[in-house]
């Protein structure tokens, strides 16, 4: 309770990419990342983060070449400089999907 519960989105290809929120980061497959209709899930971040390395980011694509070589990326809460990107090849069993 207490945060903020926006949907935040970010331009790649002319679609509306899903980013992460406040507690929550949106985690897809890097080999389906760049398809229009890729499907992932999103995750609270509260209790522990689903994938363990990270950095900022200005754009989709910047994530896409960051997570490169590895099976996941997840897109979290945007800062005015950018928004965080998250990389690794497994998902911390400690994360909690929500949309499942």
């Amino acid at each position: 309770a207490g945060f903020p519960s926006e949907h935040y989105f970010a331009a790649f290809s002319g679609y509306a990419f899903p980013l992460g929120g406040w507690h929550r980061e949106y985690v897809v497959e890097v080999a389906s990342a760049s398809q229009v209709l890729a499907s992932g899930d999103c995750y609270d971040t509260s209790d522990a983060r689903p994938l363990k390395e990270s950095t900022l980011v200005t754009s989709v694509a910047a994530c896409l070449s960051y997570a490169s070589g590895f099976k996941y990326l997840a897109t979290g809460c945007p800062k005015p400089e950018g928004f965080e990107c998250w990389r690794g090849n497994t998902i911390d069993q400690g994360a909690s999907a929500l949309n499942r």
